[in-house]
């Protein structure tokens, strides 16, 4: 019986790629690639690993899906906030508490996150997530070329943005590294928001 245009295997489906993928995450994470193997992953999914491979067919496969499924989840996550924010002030704080909350809540997806793009800066990240850096900085860039247009200084949005992005990037990782001395992320959240007001001449 269709539901909301999809039937019932649909449904059913799409949520055991959901357990799928979390399950993925969680082994990965705690692996890494290479030591992470299929069956393990099929053992924290509930399902045998012949079923896992009607899903996936590799491993590697299994991989990017799990991590581009992460992504759009943030993504999607951030275009709801910012588009609830009504002015660049509120932008900017839904930007870095929405994108550090995620990584709180979801440190798994990160690990794998992290390990896959810690080299991203050298020309090497994957097409297959190409397409989700730049959906991600180009919020929050439109964002702040919007709010400086009366300004003048829209020009600036996009290296501000990448700013932005990038101490955000900071924070997530120090508190992933368990490097940062404060359990909850207030007050770092704080110091990246009114960093980039002053330096975008916000009040």
């Amino acid at each position: 019986m269709p539901v909301a245009g999809r039937t019932r295997k649909d449904v059913v489906t799409e949520f055991r790629e959901a357990e799928i993928l979390q399950a993925a995450r969680h082994v990965f994470a705690q692996k890494g690639f290479a030591d992470a193997s299929m069956e393990e992953i099929a053992q924290v999914a509930g399902l045998a690993k012949g079923t896992l491979y009607l899903y996936y067919p590799s491993k590697r496969e299994l991989y990017r899906a799990a991590l581009r499924a992460g992504l759009v989840e943030l993504c999607e996550a951030l275009e709801q906030a910012i588009g609830k924010a009504a002015t660049l002030s509120a932008q900017l704080e839904t930007y870095v508490t929405t994108k550090v909350a995620f990584c709180d809540e979801n440190r798994d997806f990160f690990r794998i996150y992290l390990a896959e793009f810690g080299h991203a800066a050298c020309g090497a990240m994957d097409p297959y997530f190409r397409d989700l850096s730049p959906r991600q900085s180009g919020l929050l860039e439109a964002a702040i070329r919007e709010g400086l247009k009366g300004a003048g200084k829209g020009a600036l949005a996009q290296e501000a943005a990448h700013a932005v992005s990038d101490l955000t990037r900071g924070v997530i990782l120090r508190r992933l590294m368990g490097w940062s001395p404060e359990p909850r992320p207030e007050k770092e959240v704080a110091f990246v928001v009114e960093f980039a007001k002053k330096a975008l001449g916000l009040k």
